[in-house]
């Protein structure tokens, strides 16, 4: 037996070499070694190592995703995927540069693989102290609602959440909003409603370093009725000397409230109290900017987004004066003395000054009003008496009217004492 296996021995080497050779060149020939690339993303290990320090990190320059080329015979590289290769970065091995070394794996054919070489060898990070605040949920309405209805009541569950990232990030943040969509809605209507970090331009704060403890929330939002309703003014005081209320007027003249429909059904106008305009001694308009929703009867409001503000004014108008010429044939002698008979001499008319609204004086004739004298326990003579004048409502006498009398006797001559 040894014999056998010793006899000839040089020629069988040669033949188990050339064997060998001749596998090798058809290996090659029909299984022939290649490049492939395969992109991977970095996988991160203890990263709790920065966090549980109080610190955040953020992943620079896009080194979290890794080219990796793998040279191996076509068989295997024509098989692989890039889930078959593992790129890890342990924060524990995190250096004093910010980089923390990258690994890689192969999870499939690990020794049929003849080399594997990767497009960076470090994960870049930067750190930052973590800061946590808590944060009120801001609602906001979009949209409107069915007509003749408005928001009622809104509210959030939670209505405060706290956020954790960056300090600088955080300390950018405004507030928390979640917009509730009203469109054509009068029920009340609950939906889960996402949560948006925005900063004081109103704009969303973007970062993926952000932990919100509630990512959304419960959203309850209600509906009132509308109703269009009138203004009723009034003033207190009266105007100085000269002057009148003119007018009083409200801008808008009219509001919108919201309330349940009951409520509404007994509501026609809307009541200013007078206090609310003063026009004592006043000799110039009166303007008030008033707050409506402060005189709204009870379980009533303005409609969401409605303006409040109402501006009154009490319109200041000076009295005008106009006079009127009466003859002195048209003014009544009352209690003339008896046998005596009284006389204007050469006076013919009179200039009576009334005073009052220029509209209500432009109606003012003659007829419109009465002018007497009195002539009681008067003797013969001349005498100067007042003129008392009778005037329509609201119009008034500017300036008292004197004017002389001549009283002369009736009797005959010859009756008269002597």
């Amino acid at each position: 037996m040894k014999k056998m296996l010793t006899e000839n021995l040089g020629i069988k080497l040669t033949a188990v070499l050339l064997a060998i050779l001749f596998w090798l060149i058809v290996v090659n020939v029909d299984n022939p070694s290649r490049t492939e690339q395969f992109r991977v993303p970095v996988t991160l290990k203890n990263a709790d190592t920065v966090t549980d320090a109080g610190m955040v990190y953020e992943i620079l320059d896009d080194t979290d995703s890794v080219t990796v080329t793998v040279r191996a015979p076509r068989s295997v590289v024509t098989d692989m995927e890039a889930s078959d290769l593992t790129v890890t970065a342990d924060f524990d091995n995190i250096t004093p540069m910010n980089t923390i070394p990258l690994e890689v794996t192969a999870n499939r054919y690990a020794n049929r693989i003849d080399r594997m070489v990767i497009s960076h060898y470090n994960l870049k990070v930067d750190l930052e102290e973590a800061k946590t605040r808590e944060f009120p949920v801001s609602l906001e309405i979009q949209g409107t609602p069915a007509e003749g209805y408005t928001v009622g009541d809104i509210s959030a569950t939670p209505n405060l959440v706290t956020v954790t990232g960056p300090a600088g990030v955080v300390d950018r943040i405004q507030k928390l909003t979640a917009r509730v969509s009203v469109e054509n809605r009068k029920m009340t209507t609950r939906t889960s409603v996402d949560l948006k970090p925005e900063g004081a331009d109103g704009a969303e704060i973007r970062d993926d370093r952000l932990t919100l403890s509630q990512k959304q929330v419960m959203t309850s939002v209600s509906f009132l009725q509308t109703k269009s309703v009138d203004l009723r003014l009034s003033t207190t005081g009266t105007c100085a000397s000269g002057y009148h209320l003119a007018d009083i007027e409200s801008d808008p003249t009219t509001v919108t409230i919201a309330g349940a429909e009951a409520v509404l059904n007994e509501i026609s106008t809307i009541q200013i109290p007078g206090e609310v305009l003063n026009i004592q001694n006043a000799t110039e308009d009166v303007v008030k900017e008033i707050d409506i929703s402060q005189y709204l009867p009870q379980n009533v409001k303005i409609p969401q987004g409605g303006n409040t503000s109402v501006k009154l004014t009490a319109r200041i108008q000076q009295l005008e004066e106009q006079q009127f010429i009466v003859p002195t044939s048209a003014i009544n002698l009352m209690n003339t003395p008896e046998n005596t008979r009284a006389n204007f001499g050469d006076l013919e008319n009179i200039i009576i000054v009334l005073t009052g609204k220029p509209e209500d004086l432009q109606q003012v004739t003659g007829d419109d009003f009465s002018v007497s004298v009195d002539l009681a326990g008067l003797s013969e003579g001349t005498h100067r008496v007042y003129v008392t004048v009778v005037t329509p409502e609201n119009i008034s006498v500017s300036q008292d009217t004197w004017v002389d009398v001549t009283l002369e006797s009736t009797l005959p001559p010859e009756v008269m004492e002597p």
